[in-house]
């Protein structure tokens, strides 16, 4: 009975372990240790935030020739109802905005004022007064800033 227990014990201590992402160590040498003879590989060290943000923004720039995508407006009382085709960085900045929102909130009764479309056919409606964007019957709110950026887009095109 005491060696099953002992079995038993052992067996759960080394899968604790190695679940924990730390193997045990075999003969006195180190888990990691190169083969004898062998030199050892340097790791290279994870990149910065810094670093990341440098590449996602050489990401954006390559992204600038990206689809076109059209941009109206919902026909407002006394106003002529508005369409523009934006491309170049204006389409990247917009759809990357709009892609990466959380539209997990739920719809309020408001109607968005603008709708874009992308080339694949994802239609979002966007409210600057709302300071929301909708997508796939889900909703996301918009800061501030993004507000700001997609009304500098679309004052570009004339809106």
């Amino acid at each position: 009975m005491k060696t099953r227990f002992a079995l038993v014990f052992a067996l759960v201590l080394m899968l604790s372990l190695t679940a924990c992402g730390k193997p045990p160590a075999i003969a006195g040498k180190s888990p990691i240790a190169a083969p004898d003879g062998a030199a050892a590989t340097p790791v290279a060290p994870a990149p910065s935030q810094e670093e990341q943000g440098d590449a996602q923004m050489d990401l954006q720039a390559e992204k600038v020739q990206s689809a076109p995508i059209a941009v109206r407006s919902q026909a407002q009382a006394g106003e002529e109802p508005w369409e523009a085709s934006l491309e170049g960085s204006d389409a990247a900045a917009l759809e990357d905005l709009l892609c990466h929102l959380d539209y997990s909130e739920g719809i309020c009764r408001c109607m968005p004022e603008y709708y874009a479309e992308t080339e694949t056919g994802a239609e979002y409606g966007i409210s600057l007064t709302g300071s929301y964007a909708r997508y796939c019957g889900g909703q996301a709110t918009l800061t501030e800033e993004q507000v700001k950026c997609i009304a500098e887009i679309l004052d570009r095109q004339g809106k």
